[in-house]
C-alpha cells in the first residue's frame, strides 16, 4: 500500500483480496481485512500504482516494478471477473426458478 513506510502480505484467492500484516499473520490466518471483488475497481497509475476502490475505501498500491504491477492488475481483473460471473449465475439460478418467474 502507498502511504506506509511497511509492505502488508497481499493474497487474491478467488473472487477476494485479502490483506496481512506479514506472511506469518497469513500463514496463522489473522488478516486486517478482506475486499470482494464484485463492489472492488481498479485503476492503473502512473509508473507502478494502482488502486482498488471499494464503495468504503480506496486502496493505494505501489508494486516494486511494471512487471509485478501488471501481474496484479490481471489478478485483480481476473478476481473481479469470477466475482461477477459467480453474481450472475446466482441471479439466474434465482429468477430462473419457476416460483420466482
Amino acid at each position: 500500500l502507498r502511504g506506509f513506510k511497511h509492505k502488508l502480505f497481499v493474497t487474491v484467492a478467488g473472487d477476494k483480496v485479502f490483506l496481512y500484516k506479514n506472511a506469518e499473520d497469513y500463514r496463522l490466518g489473522i488478516g486486517i481485512t478482506y475486499i470482494e471483488m464484485n463492489v472492488g475497481s481498479v485503476k492503473e497509475l502512473e509508473r507502478r500504482g494502482f488502486d482498488l476502490t471499494t464503495p468504503y475505501r480506496t486502496f493505494s498500491f505501489s508494486s516494486d516494478s511494471q512487471e509485478e504491477k501488471a501481474s496484479w492488475v490481471q489478478a485483480l481483473h481476473q478476481a473481479t471477473s469470477r466475482a461477477l460471473s459467480t453474481s450472475e449465475e446466482v441471479t439466474q439460478k434465482i429468477w430462473g426458478a419457476p416460483p420466482n418467474r
